[in-house]
């Protein structure tokens, strides 16, 4: 006979990800940064290497190679900062055409084990190659719990968040350190109960962090925004902003945030 291995009860404090994470519109603009292959990961790579400051962007289900994600990651360059965004698919990514697409087995796929994998390898390469004294994460959609993840075991010194999917609430729980979580007024992943739940975490561990909340904005906002949507595109710009300043002060303050 069989013995079945407990299950833990997992709270999650946004949803697993679904159609709207694939809803896209396509930024113009020229890249600055390229692909590389750091640690066996693809990876796009902008900005000065000998910046003591460093960002890790995990990107939506597009992954790195995916043009606005690469736009995005060189404001944060040319805000001084090293990025690199890592392919945390290893190419597999969500296809535009949905139809028939499953989105439980490229969950299972890509799950927290086999992402984290790739990360490791991503932050080793980091300490081996760039003299970092400050390291942010960016998350976006999918790519929101890896930037959780890092704030949980003490690797980044700070991270931001743009409407989450795949968090737990126990992930919350074990954030060290400063977080910054910008959210779409309308988000079927990360909702207004999911919202409220993430704070009062946040609150009842006394975490450092402030969330806000875009009016007129959907998921996916702060990176596939439609261009033509003006409320949209002041909500991304102010979304990058906020990280821009939450990154200052928590290298400012960093005993203090």
């Amino acid at each position: 006979m069989r013995t079945e291995a407990p299950v833990t009860p997992i709270t999650m404090a946004s949803n697993l990800p679904r159609d709207c994470c694939a809803k896209t519109f396509l930024h113009s603009g020229t890249p600055t940064g390229k692909l590389e292959t750091l640690d066996g990961v693809l990876t796009y790579v902008t900005g000065d290497k000998s910046s003591k400051n460093v960002i890790i962007f995990y990107t939506d289900v597009f992954g790195p190679v995916y043009k606005n994600s690469q736009l995005l990651a060189d404001m944060y360059a040319q805000e001084g900062y090293f990025v690199v965004v890592p392919d945390l698919f290893d190419g597999d990514y969500v296809p535009q055409n949905l139809e028939g697409f499953d989105w439980g087995a490229y969950m299972y796929k890509h799950r927290p084990e086999v992402v984290q994998a790739i990360t490791e390898k991503t932050w080793n390469w980091i300490k081996a190659n760039t003299s970092a004294s400050f390291v942010g994460t960016l998350g976006y959609c999918f790519g929101a719990r890896s930037a959780v993840r890092d704030i949980g075991n003490g690797r980044a010194d700070s991270s931001s968040i743009f409407h989450p999917s795949f968090v737990t609430i126990e992930e919350i729980a074990a954030i060290k350190a400063p977080l910054l979580i910008s959210a779409a007024e309308t988000d079927e992943i990360y909702t207004v109960e999911l919202r409220q739940k993430t704070e009062e975490k946040l609150r009842e561990i006394g975490a450092r962090y402030v969330q806000t909340v875009y009016s007129n904005t959907s998921h996916g906002f702060a990176c596939r925004g439609d261009p033509s949507d003006k409320l949209a595109m002041a909500a991304m710009e102010k979304a990058f902003w906020d990280t821009c300043w939450w990154f200052s002060s928590a290298r400012k303050f960093k005993n203090m945030l």
